[in-house]
C-alpha cells in the first residue's frame, strides 16, 4: 500500500506541509475523518461539488511534489 513505511508516511507529511490550511483540512476530515462531502462541505463553507474539486487538486499537488520540475508550480 501506499503508506506502508514510516518513511512514506513522514514524505506525505511533508508534501501535505505545502498546502493550503484549508486543504490539509480538507483532505484531514475526508481521509482521517471519514466525512461524509455533504458534511465536509458544511464544516469548511462549500459545496460537496467544491469539496470534490479541492480534494482533487491538493492531491494533484501532492502527487506533483514528486517531480522537481513541478516542485515548484505545486507550491
Amino acid at each position: 500500500g501506499l503508506l506502508e513505511t514510516l518513511d512514506e508516511r513522514t514524505e506525505l507529511c511533508r508534501r501535505m506541509s505545502y498546502l493550503p490550511e484549508r486543504d490539509r483540512e480538507l483532505l484531514f476530515l475526508w481521509y482521517v475523518k471519514q466525512a461524509s462531502p455533504s458534511e465536509i462541505a458544511r464544516i469548511v463553507g462549500l459545496s460537496p461539488r467544491q469539496c470534490f474539486r479541492r480534494r482533487g487538486r491538493a492531491i494533484r499537488r501532492i502527487v506533483e511534489l514528486d517531480d522537481p520540475q513541478n516542485q515548484h508550480e505545486a507550491v
